[in-house]
C-alpha cells in the first residue's frame, strides 16, 4: 500500500531523504548544545527529521489524488503542507526565546530551529543542494558567534574609577594611570571635600581598562578601583 502511494519515490528514496535531513539536523543542533543551549542535537534532529517526512509526504503520498483540474471538482494541493510547516515551526522557535530583565535569549536558537526545519523540509522535498549549502551556511553563522563576540569585547571601551586615599601620593597614581598609555583627555580627577580623591579614566578598551582595575587595587595608596560601562 505504501509503494502504491509512494508513486515516484521508492522505500531507499525514502530512506535517504530522511535520514540526511536528520543527520543535518543533528549536526547544526550539536553546536547549539555544545554551548549549552537545551535545544541540542535531538532537538534539531527530530525537527528536520519531522519537516522531511511532510516533504515527503506532500511529493509522494498524495500523488494518487492527484487530477487534471478539469476531470474533478475536488482539488488537492500538497504544497499547503509545506507551507504549513513554516507556520507551525514558529510555536516551537518561539518557545526558546526568553527575556530577561532588559535581555532576551534563546534567538540565536530560535533562528537555528526555523532554519533547521527549512533543511529538513528542502532535503524531504529532494533538494539536497539547497539543504546542504544552507546547512553549511547556517553552521558557519553559528561557530562564528563566539569569535565576532571577542571582537566586540575587545573593541568595547568603559570607564575606570579610582578612589586615592586622603593621604595617598595622586601624583603616583596618575603616573601608574598613564603609563597604561592613556592620554591627559580621558583622565580627570574629582577633589571633594571631605571625601576620597577620585581619578575617573574615561572611554578605556576593556582590556586595558581590567588591567588597570588590577594594578590600582595593588596600590596601598588606592581605597578602591572599579570599572563601569560608559
Amino acid at each position: 500500500m505504501i509503494a502504491a502511494n509512494l508513486l515516484d519515490l521508492s522505500l531507499g528514496q525514502v530512506v535517504l531523504r530522511l535520514a540526511v535531513a536528520t543527520v543535518l539536523g543533528a549536526v547544526i543542533g550539536f553546536e547549539r548544545e555544545f554551548h549549552g543551549h537545551e535545544a541540542g542535537s535531538r532537538t534539531h534532529g527530530l525537527l528536520a527529521l519531522g519537516a522531511a517526512l511532510f516533504g515527503v509526504i506532500s511529493v509522494g503520498a498524495f500523488a494518487g489524488f492527484l487530477t487534471v483540474r478539469a476531470d474533478s471538482n475536488v482539488q488537492t494541493d500538497p504544497s499547503r503542507i509545506a507551507s504549513y510547516v513554516v507556520a507551525g515551526i514558529g510555536f516551537l522557535a518561539g518557545g526558546t526565546i526568553i527575556k530577561e530583565g532588559h535581555r532576551i535569549r534563546g534567538l540565536t536558537t530560535a533562528a537555528s530551529l526555523w532554519v533547521t526545519a527549512a533543511v529538513g523540509l528542502g532535503t524531504g522535498l529532494g533538494y539536497f543542494s539547497a539543504a546542504l549549502v544552507a546547512s553549511g551556511a547556517a553552521l558557519l553563522m553559528l561557530l562564528l558567534d563566539r569569535p565576532l563576540k571577542l571582537v566586540r569585547h575587545r573593541n568595547a571601551t568603559c570607564s575606570v574609577r579610582v578612589r586615592v586615599r586622603n593621604d595617598g601620593d595622586l601624583s603616583a597614581v596618575l603616573t601608574a594611570v598613564h603609563a597604561f598609555g592613556l592620554g591627559d583627555d580621558g583622565v580627570a580627577v574629582r577633589d571633594d571635600e571631605g571625601t576620597p580623591t577620585t581619578v575617573v579614566v574615561q572611554h578605556v578598551a576593556l582590556p586595558a581598562a581590567q588591567d588597570l582595575v588590577v594594578a590600582m587595587i595593588a596600590r596601598a595608596d588606592v581605597v578602591e578601583a572599579f570599572l563601569y560601562r560608559d
